[in-house]
């Protein structure tokens, strides 16, 4: 047992909790702690990762080399099996991973009514535990999740910042310090920052026990990955009494019940059709090319001489817009950056010039063609993950205000619905359907659906 001793936040006392790191031996103490876990209520749950990259199956990207528990807010448990150092290896003393993943089964299959798993993030360590355990964790509740729906709903912490890092105010540790009262075990405490997460070097008087086969060990960032697992639950319990006093438990118990299945979509990832954007954007490589050739000659009658700009350059294109003659073509500004000042050339204030000047409309077909060629037809099979050979996009349940998802790396709800038509001639017109480039896998169908005018359905309904 072992508690934290480290330097504190300033003005929060330290972490008063108490922590164990179970090790080679402790297969039976492993064994009731997961018993214990059962007939809890609720049960803290971390993982600890080589890096962020927990998609794919095991051996490729980064992989979870220990798990932590708690049932009890103040005290907790860590189980490493898979730390390693750069000169010694995997490190002596671990529980080995099968005897890991047999006893934490129990917890990842479904369980007793009423026994809940708490995560914060709960998307990524299901994730983990699927990649390592090969299962996404069910009844489950997300601190993660309620602390977002008490940013849109009641207004508690920024809704617009980051959910995790150290500058998220929602994050696990500043939720910690802001909800309980005192300063959490940071990973920068007496650790070298230096060191990958996974190669957890022990304190230098330790280093001739590890090297002495069978003797004990003793991982110095146990108690950090325990912490994490306790404050999970630490936070949970102030969170769920602010859901309940601005009546937004029952949302909270809807979005969590959706998790995994969210979770699994991230996991499962899109197959895209690489022959397909293959040919599409060699055909838009051409298009470009001719549209910019075309506009460039436009451009050099209406001024009278040869003009050569960068038709992706917003800078080059306003000096080229918005200077008096003869430098430039003299349109009127319709609307100023709030920030710089300088002319917006957004497609809302090109569609407005090109009534007044028609061949504004062929920059706006360049960009249409342009947006359709790098943002899709290149980038999609740029973010094909190479283990899985699918683009894995996030899908955030809270990612706006009025509740609707979000999707991002990459954002795949705003991929083009219709076909898009793109003039390059008087008579010529390329037409590319970036959804074609989205296949099922063999033996298997894309089903679409969708909820018209689902916001008012549901208004008419709750109105009755």
């Amino acid at each position: 047992m072992s508690t934290h001793t480290a330097p504190t936040t300033p003005s929060l006392p330290a972490d008063p909790g108490v922590y164990r790191t179970l090790r080679k031996g402790d297969e039976e103490r492993l064994r009731r702690y997961v018993a214990a876990c059962l007939t809890a209520p609720f049960v803290g749950v971390d993982t600890e990762t080589t890096g962020f990259d927990v998609i794919g199956p095991k051996g490729t990207g980064s992989e979870v080399v220990g798990v932590s528990l708690s049932i009890q807010h103040g005290q907790g448990i860590y189980v490493p099996y898979l730390h390693s150092h750069p000169t010694l290896g995997v490190f002596p003393g671990q529980m080995a991973y099968e005897d890991v993943a047999e006893i934490l089964a129990p917890l990842w299959a479904p369980r007793p009514s009423g026994n809940k798993l708490v995560f914060h993030n709960y998307d990524f360590d299901a994730r983990a535990i699927n990649k390592a355990f090969g299962e996404f964790p069910a009844d489950i509740l997300d601190t993660s999740l309620g602390a977002r729906i008490l940013s849109w709903g009641a207004g508690r912490w920024d809704p617009k910042s980051e959910d995790h890092g150290d500058g998220s105010p929602r994050s696990l540790k500043n939720l910690t310090e802001e909800l309980c009262g005192y300063a959490v075990i940071r990973y920068e405490e007496g650790y070298d920052q230096k060191d990958p997460f996974a190669t957890v070097a022990p304190h230098p008087d330790d280093l001739n026990r590890i090297l002495n086969a069978g003797a004990p060990v003793y991982y110095p960032r146990g108690d950090y990955a325990a912490a994490d697992a306790s404050n999970t639950l630490g936070i949970f319990r102030h969170i769920s009494a602010l859901l309940a006093a601005h009546g937004l438990g029952p949302t909270f118990q809807l979005e969590c019940k959706l998790a995994p299945a969210v979770a699994r979509i991230h996991a499962s990832g899109i197959l895209i059709d690489e022959d397909y954007t293959a040919k599409a954007a060699q055909a838009g490589d051409e298009i470009a090319a001719k549209l910019r050739k075309a506009y460039m000659g436009t451009l050099s009658e209406k001024l009278g001489r040869e003009v050569d700009v960068n038709l992706d350059s917003t800078k080059q294109l306003q000096a080229l817009f918005f200077s008096d003659p003869p430098e430039g073509l003299g349109f009127p500004v319709l609307a100023r950056s709030e920030k710089t000042g300088a002319p917006k050339l957004d497609k809302h204030v090109l569609n407005a010039l090109a009534v007044e000047y028609p061949f504004v409309s062929q920059l706006l077909e360049y960009r249409r063609g342009t947006k359709q060629l790098g943002t899709y037809l290149k980038g999609l099979p740029g973010r094909i993950y190479a283990p899985t050979g699918r683009v894995h996009a996030r899908f955030n349940a809270l990612g706006t205000a009025t509740g609707r998802f979000s999707s991002s790396n990459p954002n795949l709800q705003n991929l083009t619905a219709r076909l898009t038509e793109v003039q390059v001639t008087e008579n010529e017109v390329w037409r590319v359907n970036i959804r074609d480039a989205i296949i099922a896998p063999p033996g298997h169908y894309l089903f679409d659906a969708d909820y018209a005018q689902v916001e008012y359905r549901a208004m008419a309904g709750e109105a009755r």
